[in-house]
Protein backbone atom coordinates (compact mmCIF):
# COMPACT_ATOMS: atom_id res chain seq x y z
CA UNK A 1 0.00 0.00 0.00
CA UNK A 2 1.30 3.42 -0.94
CA UNK A 3 2.28 5.89 1.76
CA UNK A 4 -0.49 8.38 1.02
CA UNK A 5 -3.13 5.67 1.33
CA UNK A 6 -1.90 5.06 4.86
CA UNK A 7 -3.07 8.57 5.73
CA UNK A 8 -6.54 7.78 4.48
CA UNK A 9 -6.50 4.48 6.39
CA UNK A 10 -5.53 6.27 9.60
CA UNK A 11 -8.19 8.95 9.18
CA UNK A 12 -10.93 6.40 8.55
CA UNK A 13 -9.69 3.90 11.14
CA UNK A 14 -9.42 6.58 13.82
CA UNK A 15 -12.97 7.73 13.27
CA UNK A 16 -14.83 4.58 12.24
CA UNK A 17 -13.28 2.15 14.67
CA UNK A 18 -13.89 4.13 17.83
CA UNK A 19 -10.95 6.52 18.05
CA UNK A 20 -12.10 9.53 19.98
CA UNK A 21 -15.49 7.99 20.56
CA UNK A 22 -17.79 8.67 23.47
CA UNK A 23 -16.44 5.62 25.29
CA UNK A 24 -13.15 7.41 25.75
CA UNK A 25 -14.85 9.86 28.14
CA UNK A 26 -17.33 12.65 28.05
CA UNK A 27 -17.57 14.15 24.55
CA UNK A 28 -16.72 17.84 24.21
CA UNK A 29 -19.87 19.92 24.59
CA UNK A 30 -20.21 23.57 23.68
CA UNK A 31 -23.43 23.84 25.69
CA UNK A 32 -23.77 23.22 29.44
CA UNK A 33 -26.80 20.91 29.17
CA UNK A 34 -25.11 17.47 28.96
CA UNK A 35 -23.21 17.29 32.26
CA UNK A 36 -23.90 13.62 32.91
CA UNK A 37 -21.44 10.79 32.43
CA UNK A 38 -21.87 8.62 29.35
CA UNK A 39 -23.37 5.84 31.48
CA UNK A 40 -25.89 8.24 33.03
CA UNK A 41 -26.65 10.01 29.78
CA UNK A 42 -27.66 6.91 27.83
CA UNK A 43 -30.44 6.26 30.34
CA UNK A 44 -32.32 9.20 28.82
CA UNK A 45 -34.07 9.36 25.47
CA UNK A 46 -31.86 10.68 22.65
CA UNK A 47 -32.96 14.18 21.75
CA UNK A 48 -33.82 15.04 25.34
CA UNK A 49 -32.12 17.78 27.33
CA UNK A 50 -30.14 15.21 29.31
CA UNK A 51 -29.08 13.31 26.16
CA UNK A 52 -29.20 15.69 23.19
CA UNK A 53 -28.45 14.60 19.64
CA UNK A 54 -24.85 15.33 18.72
CA UNK A 55 -24.47 17.28 15.45
CA UNK A 56 -20.80 17.29 14.51
CA UNK A 57 -19.53 19.97 12.15
CA UNK A 58 -16.07 20.46 10.76
CA UNK A 59 -15.94 24.27 10.63
CA UNK A 60 -15.02 25.97 7.40
CA UNK A 61 -12.04 28.32 7.55
CA UNK A 62 -14.33 31.36 7.80
CA UNK A 63 -13.87 31.90 11.54
CA UNK A 64 -10.17 31.00 11.46
CA UNK A 65 -9.48 33.45 8.66
CA UNK A 66 -11.41 36.32 10.22
CA UNK A 67 -9.93 35.79 13.68
CA UNK A 68 -6.46 35.73 12.11
CA UNK A 69 -7.29 39.01 10.44
CA UNK A 70 -8.57 40.61 13.65
CA UNK A 71 -5.54 39.46 15.62
CA UNK A 72 -3.15 40.84 12.99
CA UNK A 73 -4.89 44.21 13.13
CA UNK A 74 -4.82 44.23 16.95
CA UNK A 75 -1.13 43.36 16.97
CA UNK A 76 -0.24 45.71 14.12
CA UNK A 77 1.44 42.93 12.19
CA UNK A 78 1.18 41.18 8.85
CA UNK A 79 -1.52 38.60 8.25
CA UNK A 80 1.02 35.93 7.29
CA UNK A 81 2.79 36.50 10.65
CA UNK A 82 -0.24 35.17 12.55
CA UNK A 83 -0.45 31.38 12.78
CA UNK A 84 -2.60 29.03 14.81
CA UNK A 85 0.21 28.36 17.30
CA UNK A 86 1.16 32.04 17.71
CA UNK A 87 1.05 33.07 21.36
CA UNK A 88 -1.25 36.06 21.67
CA UNK A 89 0.77 37.69 24.44
CA UNK A 90 4.38 36.50 24.08
CA UNK A 91 4.57 36.42 20.28
CA UNK A 92 2.08 39.11 19.30
CA UNK A 93 2.35 41.47 22.28
CA UNK A 94 -1.32 41.64 23.26
CA UNK A 95 -2.34 42.48 26.82
CA UNK A 96 -3.15 39.77 29.35
CA UNK A 97 -6.88 40.57 29.29
CA UNK A 98 -6.98 40.59 25.45
CA UNK A 99 -9.15 43.69 25.75
CA UNK A 100 -8.23 44.89 22.26
CA UNK A 101 -10.04 41.84 20.81
CA UNK A 102 -13.24 42.10 22.83
CA UNK A 103 -15.03 44.60 20.59
CA UNK A 104 -14.10 43.16 17.17
CA UNK A 105 -14.94 39.59 18.26
CA UNK A 106 -18.31 40.75 19.60
CA UNK A 107 -18.96 42.82 16.47
CA UNK A 108 -18.18 40.09 13.94
CA UNK A 109 -19.40 37.00 15.80
CA UNK A 110 -21.78 38.29 18.50
CA UNK A 111 -19.92 36.24 21.12
CA UNK A 112 -17.71 37.05 24.10
CA UNK A 113 -14.15 35.95 24.77
CA UNK A 114 -15.01 34.07 27.94
CA UNK A 115 -12.09 33.70 30.34
CA UNK A 116 -9.01 35.25 28.64
CA UNK A 117 -6.75 33.17 30.89
CA UNK A 118 -7.80 30.03 28.97
CA UNK A 119 -6.86 31.55 25.63
CA UNK A 120 -3.14 31.41 24.97
CA UNK A 121 -2.80 30.97 21.22
CA UNK A 122 -4.61 32.10 18.09
CA UNK A 123 -5.88 28.54 17.77
CA UNK A 124 -7.35 28.73 21.27
CA UNK A 125 -9.19 31.91 20.30
CA UNK A 126 -10.54 30.29 17.14
CA UNK A 127 -11.76 27.31 19.16
CA UNK A 128 -13.42 29.59 21.70
CA UNK A 129 -15.33 31.36 18.94
CA UNK A 130 -16.26 28.04 17.32
CA UNK A 131 -17.66 26.72 20.59
CA UNK A 132 -19.60 29.89 21.33
CA UNK A 133 -21.12 29.86 17.84
CA UNK A 134 -21.94 26.16 18.24
CA UNK A 135 -23.87 26.93 21.43
CA UNK A 136 -25.84 29.62 19.60
CA UNK A 137 -26.54 27.26 16.70
CA UNK A 138 -27.74 24.61 19.15
CA UNK A 139 -30.22 27.08 20.62
CA UNK A 140 -31.43 28.13 17.16
CA UNK A 141 -32.05 24.51 16.16
CA UNK A 142 -33.99 23.88 19.37
CA UNK A 143 -36.16 26.93 18.79
CA UNK A 144 -37.34 25.64 15.41
CA UNK A 145 -37.37 21.86 16.00
CA UNK A 146 -38.04 21.66 19.78
CA UNK A 147 -35.40 18.92 19.81
CA UNK A 148 -32.25 19.20 21.88
CA UNK A 149 -29.17 19.19 19.66
CA UNK A 150 -25.61 19.99 20.68
CA UNK A 151 -23.63 21.29 17.73
CA UNK A 152 -20.03 20.14 18.16
CA UNK A 153 -17.09 21.51 16.14
CA UNK A 154 -14.63 18.76 15.20
CA UNK A 155 -11.17 18.78 13.67
CA UNK A 156 -11.99 16.51 10.73
CA UNK A 157 -15.32 15.64 9.15
CA UNK A 158 -14.50 11.97 9.63
CA UNK A 159 -14.92 12.34 13.39
CA UNK A 160 -18.65 12.27 12.73
CA UNK A 161 -18.23 8.85 11.14
CA UNK A 162 -17.52 7.17 14.46
CA UNK A 163 -20.48 8.89 16.07
CA UNK A 164 -23.02 7.95 13.42
CA UNK A 165 -21.78 4.35 13.30
CA UNK A 166 -21.81 4.05 17.11
CA UNK A 167 -25.23 5.64 17.63
CA UNK A 168 -26.66 2.30 18.74
CA UNK A 169 -24.81 2.79 22.01
CA UNK A 170 -27.34 5.36 23.18
CA UNK A 171 -25.65 8.64 22.22
CA UNK A 172 -26.94 9.50 18.76
CA UNK A 173 -24.86 11.51 16.30
CA UNK A 174 -26.19 13.21 13.18
CA UNK A 175 -23.00 14.47 11.53
CA UNK A 176 -22.36 16.91 8.74
CA UNK A 177 -19.74 15.17 6.60
CA UNK A 178 -17.98 15.84 3.31
CA UNK A 179 -18.65 13.77 0.21
CA UNK A 180 -15.87 11.21 0.70
CA UNK A 181 -16.78 10.67 4.36
CA UNK A 182 -20.42 10.29 3.32
CA UNK A 183 -19.33 7.56 0.90
CA UNK A 184 -17.63 5.84 3.84
CA UNK A 185 -20.87 5.96 5.89
CA UNK A 186 -22.64 4.24 3.01
CA UNK A 187 -19.91 1.63 2.65
CA UNK A 188 -20.27 0.88 6.36
CA UNK A 189 -24.10 1.00 6.20
CA UNK A 190 -24.14 3.56 9.01
CA UNK A 191 -26.82 6.00 7.97
CA UNK A 192 -28.99 7.73 5.39
CA UNK A 193 -28.59 11.18 3.81
CA UNK A 194 -31.04 13.86 4.84
CA UNK A 195 -29.90 17.32 3.74
CA UNK A 196 -27.19 18.88 1.58
CA UNK A 197 -25.20 22.06 2.07
CA UNK A 198 -25.78 24.46 -0.82
CA UNK A 199 -23.66 27.51 -1.64
CA UNK A 200 -24.80 30.36 -3.89
CA UNK A 201 -22.76 31.62 -6.80
CA UNK A 202 -23.36 35.14 -5.50
CA UNK A 203 -22.91 34.59 -1.79
CA UNK A 204 -22.67 37.90 0.09
CA UNK A 205 -19.69 38.70 2.27
CA UNK A 206 -20.10 37.79 5.92
CA UNK A 207 -17.95 40.64 7.23
CA UNK A 208 -17.19 44.24 6.44
CA UNK A 209 -13.74 45.04 5.08
CA UNK A 210 -11.26 46.25 7.68
CA UNK A 211 -9.62 49.64 7.37
CA UNK A 212 -6.10 48.28 7.75
CA UNK A 213 -2.90 48.36 5.72
CA UNK A 214 -0.44 45.56 6.38
CA UNK A 215 3.07 46.60 7.39
CA UNK A 216 5.72 46.01 4.78
CA UNK A 217 7.79 42.85 5.38
CA UNK A 218 11.10 43.44 7.07
CA UNK A 219 14.27 42.63 5.12
CA UNK A 220 14.90 39.65 7.39
CA UNK A 221 11.42 38.22 6.85
CA UNK A 222 10.87 36.32 3.64
CA UNK A 223 7.26 35.18 3.61
CA UNK A 224 6.45 32.24 1.37
CA UNK A 225 3.86 34.34 -0.40
CA UNK A 226 2.53 37.86 -0.18
CA UNK A 227 -1.24 37.36 -0.11
CA UNK A 228 -3.31 39.65 -2.21
CA UNK A 229 -5.57 41.79 -0.10
CA UNK A 230 -9.19 40.74 -0.41
CA UNK A 231 -12.32 41.65 1.42
CA UNK A 232 -13.64 38.17 2.04
CA UNK A 233 -12.88 34.50 1.55
CA UNK A 234 -15.58 32.33 0.00
CA UNK A 235 -15.71 28.87 1.55
CA UNK A 236 -14.72 26.15 -0.85
CA UNK A 237 -16.56 23.00 -1.51
CA UNK A 238 -15.08 20.92 1.26
CA UNK A 239 -16.56 23.04 3.91
CA UNK A 240 -13.34 24.88 4.24
CA UNK A 241 -12.41 28.16 2.66
CA UNK A 242 -9.49 28.27 0.31
CA UNK A 243 -7.08 27.52 3.18
CA UNK A 244 -5.79 31.06 2.72
CA UNK A 245 -5.78 33.48 5.66
CA UNK A 246 -8.56 36.00 5.18
CA UNK A 247 -7.16 39.43 4.43
CA UNK A 248 -8.72 42.82 4.31
CA UNK A 249 -8.99 45.28 1.47
CA UNK A 250 -6.15 47.75 2.05
CA UNK A 251 -7.02 51.43 2.34
CA UNK A 252 -5.60 53.36 -0.62
CA UNK A 253 -3.18 56.19 -0.02
CA UNK A 254 -4.91 59.54 0.40
CA UNK A 255 -5.14 61.63 -2.75
CA UNK A 256 -5.86 65.26 -3.27
CA UNK A 257 -9.52 66.23 -3.45
CA UNK A 258 -10.38 68.08 -6.67
CA UNK A 259 -12.20 71.39 -6.49
CA UNK A 260 -15.98 71.08 -6.82
CA UNK A 261 -17.36 71.40 -10.32
CA UNK A 262 -20.80 72.05 -11.65
CA UNK A 263 -21.35 68.32 -12.12
CA UNK A 264 -23.46 66.71 -9.42
CA UNK A 265 -21.51 64.77 -6.84
CA UNK A 266 -21.89 61.03 -7.18
CA UNK A 267 -22.35 59.12 -3.97
CA UNK A 268 -20.85 55.63 -4.27
CA UNK A 269 -23.15 52.75 -3.60
CA UNK A 270 -22.58 51.34 -0.13
CA UNK A 271 -22.82 47.63 0.48
CA UNK A 272 -24.40 46.95 3.89
CA UNK A 273 -22.07 45.37 6.41
CA UNK A 274 -22.99 41.77 7.05
CA UNK A 275 -22.16 41.79 10.72
CA UNK A 276 -24.63 40.80 13.46
CA UNK A 277 -25.85 44.43 13.43
CA UNK A 278 -26.48 44.28 9.67
CA UNK A 279 -27.43 40.68 8.81
CA UNK A 280 -27.47 39.29 5.31
CA UNK A 281 -30.82 39.94 3.69
CA UNK A 282 -30.50 38.29 0.30
CA UNK A 283 -28.59 35.54 -1.47
CA UNK A 284 -28.47 35.42 -5.25
CA UNK A 285 -27.35 33.12 -8.00
CA UNK A 286 -27.54 29.42 -8.62
CA UNK A 287 -27.19 27.14 -5.61
CA UNK A 288 -24.50 24.47 -5.90
CA UNK A 289 -24.35 21.42 -3.64
CA UNK A 290 -20.97 20.20 -4.84
CA UNK A 291 -17.61 21.26 -6.22
CA UNK A 292 -15.06 19.45 -8.33
CA UNK A 293 -11.47 18.79 -7.36
CA UNK A 294 -8.75 20.04 -9.71
CA UNK A 295 -5.19 18.74 -9.75
CA UNK A 296 -2.99 21.46 -11.20
CA UNK A 297 0.43 20.86 -12.76
CA UNK A 298 3.41 23.13 -13.19
CA UNK A 299 3.50 24.64 -16.67
CA UNK A 300 7.25 24.04 -16.70
CA UNK A 301 6.52 20.35 -17.19
CA UNK A 302 4.78 21.05 -20.48
CA UNK A 303 2.07 18.47 -19.90
CA UNK A 304 -1.55 18.06 -18.85
CA UNK A 305 -1.08 14.42 -17.88
CA UNK A 306 -0.78 13.21 -14.30
CA UNK A 307 1.89 10.83 -15.55
CA UNK A 308 4.44 13.61 -14.98
CA UNK A 309 3.90 13.38 -11.20
CA UNK A 310 5.71 10.12 -10.30
CA UNK A 311 8.93 10.96 -8.51
CA UNK A 312 8.16 14.69 -8.43
CA UNK A 313 7.07 16.93 -5.54
CA UNK A 314 3.37 17.30 -4.77
CA UNK A 315 2.25 20.16 -2.54
CA UNK A 316 -0.64 20.21 -0.09
CA UNK A 317 -1.93 22.58 2.56
CA UNK A 318 -2.92 19.94 5.11
CA UNK A 319 -3.18 16.19 5.40
CA UNK A 320 -6.95 16.35 5.99
CA UNK A 321 -7.76 18.73 3.12
CA UNK A 322 -10.49 17.08 1.08
CA UNK A 323 -9.72 18.70 -2.25
CA UNK A 324 -6.04 19.26 -1.63
CA UNK A 325 -5.07 15.78 -0.45
CA UNK A 326 -7.77 13.17 0.24
CA UNK A 327 -9.33 13.27 -3.23
CA UNK A 328 -5.90 13.40 -4.92
CA UNK A 329 -4.89 10.24 -3.01
CA UNK A 330 -7.92 8.45 -4.42
CA UNK A 331 -7.02 9.63 -7.93
CA UNK A 332 -3.41 8.49 -7.46
CA UNK A 333 -4.63 5.06 -6.38
CA UNK A 334 -6.95 4.84 -9.37
CA UNK A 335 -4.26 5.85 -11.86
CA UNK A 336 -1.38 4.00 -10.16
CA UNK A 337 0.60 7.21 -9.65
CA UNK A 338 3.18 7.67 -6.92
CA UNK A 339 4.46 11.24 -6.51
CA UNK A 340 7.82 11.87 -4.94
CA UNK A 341 8.26 14.28 -2.04
CA UNK A 342 5.11 15.56 -0.34
CA UNK A 343 5.60 19.22 0.59
CA UNK A 344 3.37 20.89 3.19
CA UNK A 345 2.82 24.58 2.44
CA UNK A 346 1.34 27.37 4.53
CA UNK A 347 -1.77 28.12 2.51
CA UNK A 348 -3.42 27.94 -0.90
CA UNK A 349 -1.56 31.02 -2.15
CA UNK A 350 1.72 29.27 -1.39
CA UNK A 351 0.52 26.09 -3.13
CA UNK A 352 -0.46 27.96 -6.29
CA UNK A 353 2.79 29.93 -6.29
CA UNK A 354 4.80 26.74 -5.76
CA UNK A 355 3.15 25.01 -8.71
CA UNK A 356 3.54 28.09 -10.90
CA UNK A 357 7.27 28.44 -10.23
CA UNK A 358 7.98 24.72 -10.46
CA UNK A 359 8.78 24.12 -6.79
CA UNK A 360 5.82 21.75 -6.82
CA UNK A 361 5.03 19.53 -9.76
CA UNK A 362 1.38 19.57 -8.76
CA UNK A 363 -1.25 20.27 -6.12
CA UNK A 364 -4.97 19.93 -5.50
CA UNK A 365 -7.61 22.68 -5.33
CA UNK A 366 -11.38 23.06 -5.27
CA UNK A 367 -12.57 23.95 -8.76
CA UNK A 368 -14.11 27.21 -7.53
CA UNK A 369 -10.74 28.31 -6.22
CA UNK A 370 -8.99 27.45 -9.49
CA UNK A 371 -11.67 29.04 -11.66
CA UNK A 372 -11.32 32.31 -9.72
CA UNK A 373 -7.59 32.62 -10.48
CA UNK A 374 -6.67 35.54 -12.73
CA UNK A 375 -3.30 34.25 -13.90
CA UNK A 376 -2.88 30.60 -14.85
CA UNK A 377 -0.25 31.03 -17.58
CA UNK A 378 2.26 28.89 -15.65
CA UNK A 379 -0.28 26.27 -14.57
CA UNK A 380 -1.88 23.37 -16.43
CA UNK A 381 -4.89 21.29 -15.41
CA UNK A 382 -4.05 17.63 -14.95
CA UNK A 383 -7.54 16.42 -14.10
CA UNK A 384 -10.89 17.73 -12.93
CA UNK A 385 -13.29 15.44 -11.09
CA UNK A 386 -17.06 15.39 -11.04
CA UNK A 387 -18.59 17.58 -8.31
CA UNK A 388 -18.15 16.19 -4.79
CA UNK A 389 -20.89 17.07 -2.25
CA UNK A 390 -19.99 20.00 -0.02
CA UNK A 391 -21.72 18.61 3.05
CA UNK A 392 -24.24 15.91 3.86
CA UNK A 393 -26.33 15.53 7.01
CA UNK A 394 -26.44 11.81 7.81
CA UNK A 395 -29.13 10.15 9.95
CA UNK A 396 -28.36 6.90 11.75
CA UNK A 397 -31.11 4.32 12.02
CA UNK A 398 -31.74 5.53 15.58
CA UNK A 399 -33.25 8.77 14.24
CA UNK A 400 -36.96 8.01 13.96
CA UNK A 401 -39.01 8.94 10.90
CA UNK A 402 -40.80 11.77 12.71
CA UNK A 403 -37.49 13.27 13.82
CA UNK A 404 -36.10 13.03 10.28
CA UNK A 405 -39.15 14.81 8.91
CA UNK A 406 -38.74 17.45 11.62
CA UNK A 407 -35.12 18.12 10.67
CA UNK A 408 -35.74 17.91 6.91
CA UNK A 409 -38.55 20.45 7.08
CA UNK A 410 -37.26 22.84 9.71
CA UNK A 411 -33.50 23.05 9.17
CA UNK A 412 -33.95 24.44 5.61
CA UNK A 413 -36.39 26.95 7.09
CA UNK A 414 -33.78 27.92 9.67
CA UNK A 415 -31.16 28.32 6.93
CA UNK A 416 -33.52 30.64 5.06
CA UNK A 417 -33.60 32.94 8.10
CA UNK A 418 -30.19 34.45 7.50
CA UNK A 419 -30.04 36.21 10.85
CA UNK A 420 -31.05 33.21 12.97
CA UNK A 421 -28.84 30.83 10.99
CA UNK A 422 -25.75 33.06 11.01
CA UNK A 423 -23.95 31.06 13.77
CA UNK A 424 -24.46 27.82 11.84
CA UNK A 425 -23.43 29.48 8.58
CA UNK A 426 -20.20 30.72 10.15
CA UNK A 427 -19.43 27.09 11.04
CA UNK A 428 -20.92 25.09 8.17
CA UNK A 429 -20.78 27.60 5.33
CA UNK A 430 -24.27 27.02 3.96
CA UNK A 431 -26.23 29.57 1.99
CA UNK A 432 -29.14 27.12 2.00
CA UNK A 433 -29.93 23.56 3.04
CA UNK A 434 -31.71 21.39 0.47
CA UNK A 435 -33.12 17.84 0.52
CA UNK A 436 -30.81 15.02 -0.51
CA UNK A 437 -32.14 12.92 -3.38
CA UNK A 438 -30.82 9.57 -4.67
CA UNK A 439 -29.50 11.27 -7.81
CA UNK A 440 -27.55 13.72 -5.64
CA UNK A 441 -24.82 11.09 -5.24
CA UNK A 442 -24.69 9.48 -8.69
CA UNK A 443 -21.47 11.21 -9.76
CA UNK A 444 -19.88 10.72 -6.34
CA UNK A 445 -20.62 6.99 -6.39
CA UNK A 446 -19.20 6.70 -9.91
CA UNK A 447 -16.01 8.48 -8.86
CA UNK A 448 -15.51 6.35 -5.73
CA UNK A 449 -16.18 3.15 -7.67
CA UNK A 450 -13.65 4.12 -10.34
CA UNK A 451 -10.89 4.51 -7.73
CA UNK A 452 -11.26 0.89 -6.69
CA UNK A 453 -10.74 1.90 -3.06
CA UNK A 454 -12.70 -0.15 -0.52
CA UNK A 455 -13.61 2.53 2.02
CA UNK A 456 -15.31 0.03 4.31
CA UNK A 457 -12.25 -2.22 4.21
CA UNK A 458 -9.94 0.68 5.03
CA UNK A 459 -12.09 1.60 8.01
CA UNK A 460 -12.12 -1.93 9.30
Amino acid sequence: MRVWMLWLVMLLALTACGGGSDEDGNPPTPTPAPTLTVEERVQFTPGSQQNPFRMTVRPTDTVHNRVTQLVAVAAGTRFDAVRADSLLRDDLGLSDDLAVLTEPIARDFAVGLGDPATIETVGDLVNAVHNALAAQASDAIFEITRLYVEVIPVDIAGEGLSGVCDSGGGIVTIPWVDGVTYAATQALNCGDPGLLVAVAEQSPALFAALDYVEPEPTPEATPETTPEATAEVTPDAEGESTDTPLTATPTPEPTSTPEPTTEPEVTPEVTPETTPDAPITAIGGVLNTGDAAVIILSGSLGSTSLNVLPGRAFCRVSVDSLYGWLIPTLIFERDNIEPGEIIDVANTDALIAGVADGTCAGGGLPARTFDALDDVDDINVGTRTAPIPLGVLVYPVEIALGERVNFNENLPELAADLEASRPLRLLLGQDALVPAEPESFTQLNTFIAATGVDLAGLAE
